[in-house]
This record gives structure tokens, sequence and C-alpha cells, in this order.
């Protein structure tokens, strides 16, 4: 007999629905867990932030915030838990961190202390949520992407979030997928707003054809403005601390590199070349994930091939930030219901087949 676990949806809606009507708690166990605990000193899609200071490196890794000293070693976790934590940023007096987290239930901006203490939500949306957060040079606010109820998984809009009431000011519209604005990050005077926006060319199939180009805001008039152009889908804007240079990404062919834009004259030159590729769509939580200038805008701290490294923007050399980090996540155990879908039936449909190194058995996909 062959069968399938499957969880009929019609069984779990009435459940789920259920459950958030009786005040249902993300943080809560719902069911049979595991502790699952481990030591990893690598990370998958490691948001990066450095503090004001230059001392402390925050990152995520598995849904919780970690502060690590910039020359690295064991990293403490700031976050637990069961909810989801990540894009962490530090405020420019560095006391404060800034970070999404789906703790309220959906996803909302939150902020702790630098160590990891008083945590507290600054916004309580229930839909058009934010995310990839970045302060406001005068750290009296936070500008983020709203995303747009109705305008698909792509749409979303620039928005000011006050410190600490959570007041919003929306900087322009974005109802649409042509006007929608993602990855926000502010100039140091705080005139400038610049963020990644769909490209007048290409399309998500073909990244070579300009899908995404850089623009900005201006805070003053509202006017926005062309800041690249050209082939390659061009992301995630982050300006230097001295004002003077505006780092971005670019593909190009297969590979992802860093690009450094002299903002005095607009001129560019091409930099690290060996970054890791993004998702191609920065709708969600961004097309890669944040990284960071040191202090002294000569180098950015950055996850590349699961690791932190420091990259010096004038040489391209990479240097190994090497840490430590203790996971510690419930995993609630799969609700499976056994249904037999067949006595016995001939496979007419064998994909991937592979042969043992003996020759003895084939292992393949089939149903």
């Amino acid at each position: 007999m062959l069968s399938r676990r499957l969880i009929p949806l019609a069984l779990l809606v009435p459940t789920l629905l259920a459950a958030q009507e009786s005040g249902w708690n993300i943080a809560d166990v719902h069911g049979p867990a595991d502790t699952v605990r481990f030591q990893t000193d690598e990370g998958t899609w490691m948001n990066v932030d450095v503090s004001p200071d230059g001392r402390w490196i925050a990152f995520d890794v598995l849904g919780d915030i970690y502060r690590l000293p910039t020359a690295g070693g064991q990293a403490e976790r700031l976050t637990s838990g069961r909810a989801f934590d990540q894009q962490p940023r530090f405020s420019p007096d560095g006391r404060t961190i800034v970070f999404v987290s789906d703790r309220s239930g959906k996803n909302n901006l939150w902020l702790m202390s630098a160590d990891g203490t008083n945590p507290r939500q600054l916004t309580a949306l229930n839909d058009s949520l934010p995310t990839t957060p970045a302060w406001m040079p005068d750290g009296g606010s936070i500008v983020a992407t709203r995303q747009v109820r109705g305008a698909g998984t792509r749409g979303g809009e620039i928005w000011l979030f006050d410190v600490p009431g959570g007041s919003a000011t929306r900087l322009a519209h974005g109802d649409d997928v042509a006007s929608a604005q993602w990855e926000p990050f502010p100039s140091r005077d705080g005139r400038w707003i610049y963020f990644t926006r769909p490209g007048a060319g290409g399309n998500d199939a073909d990244p070579d054809g300009g899908t995404f180009q850089i623009a900005r805001i201006n805070r003053e008039t509202g006017a926005e403005e062309t800041v690249t152009t050209g082939p390659g889908a061009a992301i995630r804007p982050t300006v230097s601390p001295d004002g003077a240079t505006l780092a971005f990404l670019r593909r190009a062919g297969a590979k992802t590199t860093l690009v450094l834009r002299d903002l005095a004259t607009g001129a560019e030159r091409l930099g690290f070349d060996g970054l890791d590729g993004g998702t191609g769509n920065p709708s969600t939580s961004g097309a890669h994930p944040t990284y960071a200038w040191t202090p002294d805008s000569k180098a950015l701290t950055i996850g590349i091939g699961g690791k932190l490294h420091h990259l010096d923007v004038a040489t391209n050399d990479t240097t190994l930030i090497p840490f430590t980090a203790q996971v510690e996540q419930i995993v609630e155990r799969a609700l499976h219901f056994d249904r037999r879908i067949a006595a016995a039936f001939t496979v007419h449909d064998v994909r991937r087949p592979v042969l043992s190194p003996d020759g003895r058995t084939l292992a393949f996909e089939a149903v």
C-alpha cells in the first residue's frame, strides 16, 4: 500500500480561525514539540549592521538576532523564542536596535536596547506590513518599506515612522508594481531617501535587462530622481557614514557585484564581484541581505558564503570575521493524516534516476 501524509485544508482553517479568536500567541507551543540546540559558525541570508562606534556587529540567524564584537568571537543572542526576528539596525547613538518581528502575530517594527533588553513594539499594523527599516540621521524616526495591500507581493511604499510613538508619514505613493519602492536608506544629511524601484527594462526572468534600479526621494519636495540606469539589476543602496559614497549591488552576468558611486560626481566603479546572489525580488525582505559600512567609510561588513567578512572597498580584499553562535529553536512536530491513495499501480513517469555505486540499486522519483 502507498500512502501520502496530508493535512486537509478544510480541517485546518476552522482550527486556525478559532485559535486566533481565542487569543492565539505565536510565542506559545501549540502541540508536541522538540527543542533543537546546536552551535554554528555560519548562516544563510544574514542581515548585518555595525554599531556607530564600530565595536559591535548585529546580525540575524534562523529568526534570532545576535551581537558580536567586530573582531569576531562568541556571538551573544539578543532575541529568542518562537518569533522570527530579523533585519537589525543600530540607532545613530548606538543605544537602540530596530528590527522586524512577527512576535505580535504579524511582521511589525520593534525596538530593543543594544544589549537586547527592553523590547517594545513600535508599529501595530495589521496590513501593509513594514520591512527593511533604516534609521534617519537624527534618530527621531525610521524609514521602512510598507507593503501595499492589493498590489501583489511586489507593491511597496516608503514611510517614516516616528520614535517612540510609531506615527507614520508616507513619503510617496507606490500603489502599483510600476511605482513600487523598496529597500530605503537615507542620506547622511537626511535630505534624500535612496531606494530600489522597478527599472524601465527587463523582467524577473531577465535580470540583465535592468529589472531594478536605484532612485531617490527629495524629502523637502517629494520629487523622485533616477540614480542608476543601464543593464543589470541595481539593488540595496547603502550610503557611507561620511556621506560621500553610495554602495549598491548590481548583477553582472552570473555574478553579484558591489558598485561604489561617488555622490558628488556620479562616477561609478565596480568593486568586489564575489557576493552571494539575491532573490531577484526586493518586495518582502529585500533582494539581498543588508550590509553595513564601518564608521570610517573604508570598509563594508557583509555576509559572503555563509560567513561574515570585512570588505576593504579600496582593495577589494576580504577579511574573515570568525564567529560562533548558539542556536536554540523549538520545532513543533508536523500534523499528519494517513490517507490511502492506491493499493498498487504502474508508474508511467520516472524522474531523476540515480544508480548506486555498485550498480545494484536504482533510486528515482515517482508519483
